[in-house]
């Protein structure tokens, strides 16, 4: 009767036989455990020992974070956990989750998770939990479905590729397309990490649709579409390519300079939307190397190759075509030529009371000097840039000049010596020498002047200044004016001028400049002269030749030799070499050294002569 659940025990069996049986009513855990019976007969004692254990099926099972109808709501691409709970039983049960009749995960007992991403076609799924043991015949199971909540699914309607090419000018629509069960919030369109268009919920609808007119170069690219929702961002791209034909990136004129025999370069920067051919189409002559394309970056393209010129005639324009699958590039380039100045013309122009020699010349390389140089009898000086008596300005311009033929454009340089007091300047004569880093050319503007008698008074007139070569006859010179050799070029303004050639004799190639424009030098050709030739001072240039301070053999092949078989006190003859005509060659302009012989004049023996002697010769 001490027992707590005595009032549940009873002993029952047939005593009389040693039957004695423990019945226990309304068995529950509580009576759990170890019973044992005691035969007492005297002094002996018999024992028998018992557990008694209780067998329970699992219960109490739930499912953390869903709702009471067993739903559970979660984002798509979240990492979603299902942990399942169950008070346990006896023995301890076996766990699992299980998905159409399949078997995800076993274990327990008490608790068991199942991880996983969660996908758009995890959508309404079901999930089991179940847990049961070997004993009973009862289980315990708890059911979930996910509801998932999708990010925005993306597409760029009605294209098919994922290149779109367009072609330049044109016109195109991306429209970006959505779906999704969760409501979007923002639509943007984004290009080279810009903002192209952004719509929002608050706003217009967001249909997408992006429209692109005029098609440039530069929409070439990736365009993606952005759509927001609660549960994240959906995006697609779309490559746009813009096809058009080659096109140059620069339309700066396609000069290359080189000399003959030596390679000229060729590079050329292109713009394409792939990479190009490039084929040689026309050639003024000279080796062709091979065009080779190397691209430089997405739509950048350099075109290189070499041409070797190996004669005079080899300069000029050269044409290449550059092809893509939309079209092709024609392009000229030009081949021009290095060497010493070329002097294109000097004039002589009055203006009221002063008078301005002029010099047009053209240099490549640059020249590093210009120099106006005034000389009488032996005697030579610069000229200061600017005096009382004279002034000194250079300006640039352009020129196109033709060589054999072609037109090559080129800069031009004209270099100004303004006489402002040509009164103080009696007698002499002014050389502009020009000079390079390969050489030098000079033009000489010889003076004459005249004596009247007005009011008793004399009165110096110029009645003649006119340009000179140092190597060549003097100019014939009428009233008032100059009749120079007319060799013209014209000047990218439509200015003509005449071209003079320089005193370089070894490189014959910038003497040979064509006067096939004579009839455009009209500001010069049409002067009208003022007076009769004065022989006997234009012949005060060639004292030139023989004044120590002027070296005119600097571009000769070899020292001159200084021959004098008559031994005269006043005359001497200088030999040298100078090109001249090689007549056996296949190439009428091919010159090959030959003699040359100057007379020169002493100045002494010039001033012994008569004025105006018309029998000298």
């Amino acid at each position: 009767n001490t027992l707590s659940n005595h009032e549940k025990l009873r002993i029952t069996g047939n005593y009389s036989i040693g039957e004695y049986n423990l019945e226990i009513n309304n068995f529950s855990p509580e009576e759990e455990g170890h019973y044992r019976c005691d035969n007492i007969n005297g002094s002996t004692a018999v024992h028998a020992s018992f557990y008694l254990e209780v067998y329970r099926s699992p219960s109490n099972m739930s499912v953390t974070n869903t709702s009471t109808n067993g739903l559970l709501e979660v984002n798509e691409g979240q990492i979603i956990l299902l942990i399942c709970t169950v008070e346990s039983g006896n023995p301890s049960e076996n766990m699992m989750w299980v998905h159409n009749d399949s078997i995800l995960v076993f274990a327990g007992p008490k608790l068991l998770v199942y991880e996983f991403v969660a996908v758009v076609t995890d959508h309404s799924k079901i999930y089991m939990c179940i847990a049961n043991n070997s004993k009973t015949e009862d289980s315990v199971k708890f059911q979930v479905q996910l509801y998932v909540k999708e990010l925005p699914y993306v597409d760029i309607r009605n294209v098919s590729a994922t290149v779109l090419e367009v072609a330049k000018g044109g016109d195109i629509v991306l429209d970006c397309d959505y779906k999704t069960n969760t409501k979007p919030y923002k639509l943007t369109w984004i290009f080279k990490n810009e903002s192209l268009i952004t719509e929002s919920e608050d706003g217009i609808p967001l249909n997408g649709a992006l429209h692109i007119s005029s098609i440039r170069t530069n929409n070439t690219g990736t365009y993606k579409c952005y759509v927001y929702n609660r549960v994240g961002i959906g995006s697609a791209m779309v490559d746009v390519l813009v096809t058009y034909k080659p096109e140059l990136k620069s339309n700066d004129s396609l000069l290359f300079d080189t000399e003959v025999g030596r390679p000229a370069f060729i590079s050329i920067a292109i713009r394409s939307f792939e990479k190009p051919t490039a084929s040689w189409t026309s050639s003024a002559g000279g080796i062709l190397g091979l065009l080779n394309v190397k691209e430089e970056q997405n739509d950048m393209f350099s075109i290189k190759g070499t041409i070797v010129p190996s004669t005079d005639h080899h300069f000029g324009k050269y044409g290449i075509r550059i092809r893509n699958r939309i079209g092709s590039l024609h392009t000229e380039i030009v081949l021009t030529y290095t060497g010493p100045p070329i002097i294109l013309t000097s004039i002589t122009k009055k203006h009221s009371n002063n008078i301005v020699l002029s010099t047009f010349f053209v240099s490549d390389p640059p020249a590093n000097d210009i120099a106006w140089i005034f000389s009488i009898g032996k005697t030579e000086k610069q000229i200061v840039s600017n005096s009382a008596i004279f002034n000194v300005l250079s300006s640039n311009s352009s020129a196109d000049i033709s060589v054999y033929g072609k037109t090559i454009t080129i800069n031009c340089i004209r270099t100004d010596l303004k006489l402002v007091d040509p009164k103080s300047v009696k007698e002499g004569w002014f050389l502009c020498l020009i000079s390079n880093i390969l050489g030098s050319s000079e033009t000489v503007f010889n003076t004459t002047y005249k004596y009247t008698t007005e009011s008793h008074t004399d009165t110096i007139l110029y009645s003649s200044m006119f340009p000179m070569k140092s190597s060549e006859a003097p100019f014939a010179v009428k009233d008032g004016g100059t009749i120079p050799i007319q060799i013209e070029t014209e000047l990218s303004s439509g200015t003509a001028l005449q071209n003079i050639r320089h005193s370089t004799s070894s490189d014959d190639i910038y003497e040979e400049i064509s006067n096939e424009n004579s009839d455009a030098c009209q500001d010069i050709a049409e002067q009208e002269p003022e007076e009769e030739v004065d022989l006997v001072h234009s012949s005060i240039a060639e004292e030139s030749i023989s004044a120590t301070d002027t070296n005119v053999y600097e571009d000769l092949n070899e020292v001159p030799k200084e021959i004098n078989p008559t031994n005269s006190e006043h005359y001497k003859t200088i030999k040298s070499e100078m090109p001249i005509l090689d007549h056996n060659s296949d190439d009428e302009n091919y010159l090959i050294p030959g003699p040359a012989y100057l007379i020169v004049i002493d100045s002494d023996q010039e001033k012994e002569a008569k004025p105006y002697d018309t029998t000298a010769s």
